[in-house]
């Protein structure tokens, strides 16, 4: 779905049954293994800015757009799912 045909109804489907956030944990991770490859810390370094941008940026402003536009579904995915500590199992979701 493109930005401005997103769906109506809230929709919950692969790793964002276990997680709220899988697409930066997987950068972050990305950024710790390049940190022990190339044994740099201005690497790692950088991970802990990007985390703290998207962080910021999930926390302000994307977590307050989703629950506007899809209220307690949202608001019901939040309490069952972690921001970014990933559940050993998927929780299945019916907004």
């Amino acid at each position: 779905m493109a930005p401005w045909d997103s769906p109506k109804k809230m929709i919950v489907l692969g790793p964002y049954r276990y997680v709220r956030n899988p697409m930066a944990i997987a950068v972050i991770t990305t950024l710790w293994g390049e940190t022990l490859l190339f044994n740099s810390f201005y690497i790692l370094g950088w991970s802990l800015i990007y985390w703290l941008i998207n962080h910021l940026y999930i926390v302000f402003k994307e977590e307050k757009e989703l629950e506007t536009k899809y209220g307690a579904s949202y608001s019901k995915y939040k309490k069952e799912v972690p921001r970014w500590i990933p559940l050993d199992k998927p929780v299945e979701f019916d907004p």
